[in-house]
């Protein structure tokens, strides 16, 4: 039974490429009896957001409370000119020695475990580990992937973690070797309820983290109950993982019974909240469920990832905590992810190291119900694009580094960089119709979803030259160079005739996207 004087457990749960409408505490059409639960005995918040909405440095921004600019691997993507602005993709690393929930926590006397996708440590080569290439036998391609999984967990131990199982490295659909790309929630639900029952000092409070690649691609449907339940990013089982879970022809079910069609996201969530379900059970069986913060967030929302706008950033966040967060409470302020970790350490009286200075700023008032003073503004990053937001208003600034304005003018296809970098479309390129304009002004108090640019309205000249002091005053005081002039190309005719190229091959993209039945 669970010691009430012990201090309390921290349960984190992390879905990827989540949006909040997918969950039946946000108006989703799924059945999700369990994130229901979770916010009827929780608080759940409706403007949650992330600080950069792309995997990496979202779970940088979780795990550590600064800036996934300043965790940038100083052998990759750095800028050629020292005085270059930082890139912020999947660069931003935890690295040994860095300062992160593991460490914190553990300091702290709780015994720390990390289970599922981790996707912000030292890149796999930097590791030594391997690839596999798309001929390599099935045999040898299991090696490698046992091999590798080796190199992951004594990774996360190197970073401070106590107990690390059922990892995933990055993506899973990244291999060539396709047959491997497949998700397995039981095997990441396994590693969680091996570290709950056998591999924690149970002495001690725990902080558990549990991230799954649900509900990121490759896709799955009716294919989930064909699917290998033995494949792992961990070689291959020699039997199925006994955790409880209800079977997958069971998700298929009852979404046939609710009328759904069981869609990559509509299969996901469903996976998703059995896997809660789960745990949830196993922490009452312990007598450990009221003595347990237990916390859902995700990394990003789909429509917006890479960008700065907020159908990326705004996610699903859902606490529970019995006697201190009140019960079927909302929270309607503004937090980001950055502020995750300052707010445990407010929340739980944690010690931090001196020296040690977070980005983010805690919102504990506001999740005990209490009187909360929201910051004046909130900071967005992500790519080459930089943005400040105040309750009224967003501002957006899209500039290119050097080289990449380079590469494009010696383009032989006349092709143009999206704002992480990337020559094909990504899905914010299908729904904000001036992602490619370099200043973009949003009066978000009356255009939530950021669809009317009003940077060029004389009318609000004085407030676009005031958001863009805030976002300038912003980054001196963090200490990183941006431009606050976009380059000449990015205003020219040939510029805007290749944007205007680039949206039509995306509305084809969106078209092929929905049609795979997401």
């Amino acid at each position: 039974m669970s010691d009430r004087n012990k201090r309390p457990n921290v349960l984190v749960l992390i879905s990827d490429d989540t949006d909040p409408e997918y969950l039946g505490p946000y108006g989703g059409p799924y059945p999700t009896p369990n994130f229901d639960w979770l916010a009827r005995e929780g608080m759940r918040f409706s403007k949650h957001e992330v600080v950069a909405p792309i995997c990496t440095p979202s779970r940088y921004a979780y795990l550590t409370g600064r800036l996934p600019s300043r965790g940038r691997n100083p052998a990759a993507e750095q800028p050629e000119d020292d005085d270059e602005f930082p890139l912020v993709g999947f660069n931003a690393e935890i690295r040994p020695g860095d300062e992160s929930a593991a460490t914190l926590f553990r300091r702290n006397g709780y015994a720390t475990g990390y289970v599922g996708k981790f996707h912000c440590g030292r890149h796999a080569d930097e590791l030594g580990m391997r690839h596999i290439e798309p001929d390599t036998p099935e045999a040898e391609a299991n090696r490698i992937r046992q091999d590798n999984y080796r190199i992951a967990i004594d990774e996360l131990h190197r970073n401070g973690w106590d107990y690390a199982g059922s990892l995933a490295w990055g993506n899973i659909d990244w291999e060539p070797w396709v047959r491997l790309d497949t998700h397995n929630l039981e095997w990441k639900t396994e590693g969680a309820l091996r570290f709950l029952r056998d591999e924690r000092d149970t002495d001690k409070p725990f902080f558990l983290t549990v991230a799954t690649n649900v509900i990121h691609g490759p896709k799955h449907g009716e294919n989930i109950v064909r699917e290998d339940p033995c494949i792992t990013p961990g070689g291959l089982l020699d039997e199925v993982p006994e955790t409880g879970h209800p079977s997958r022809q069971s998700i298929l079910d009852r979404l046939h019974n609710a009328g759904i069609e069981p869609t990559h996201r509509a299969v996901g969530t469903v996976w998703l909240d059995d896997c809660l379900g789960i745990l949830r059970r196993e922490l009452e069986r312990q007598g450990e469920l009221d003595n347990t913060l237990i916390v859902y967030q995700s990394d990003h929302s789909v429509f917006g990832k890479s960008s700065c706008h907020v159908s990326g950033s705004r996610t699903g966040f859902l606490v529970r905590w019995p006697e201190h967060i009140p019960a079927g409470s909302v929270c309607s302020h503004t937090v980001q992810n950055i502020d995750f970790l300052p707010t445990l350490v407010e929340l739980l009286d944690l010690n931090t190291e001196p020296g040690n200075a977070f980005d983010g700023r805690s919102y504990a008032a506001a999740l005990c119900g209490q009187s909360y003073q929201a910051p004046a503004y909130w900071y967005n990053e992500v790519g080459v694009a930089r943005s400040v937001q105040t309750k009224e208003f967003k501002y957006i600034a899209f500039r290119y580094q050097r080289n990449q304005i380079e590469a494009m003018k010696a383009d032989a296809e006349g092709r143009i960089l999206n704002q992480i970098e990337q020559w094909t479309p990504w899905m914010p390129e299908f729904y904000h119709r001036y992602y490619w304009e370099p200043d973009q002004l949003y009066r978000i108090d009356h255009d939530e979803w950021e669809q009317i640019n009003l940077a060029s309205f004389p009318r609000y000249a004085k407030v676009l030259d005031e958001m863009k002091s805030l976002l300038r005053n912003h980054l001196k005081r963090i200490g990183q160079p941006f431009p606050e002039e976009p380059h000449p190309f990015q205003l020219s005719e040939e510029f805007r005739k290749r944007a205007n190229q680039r949206t039509a091959t995306a509305i084809d993209g969106l078209e092929y996207f929905h049609s795979g039945g997401w």
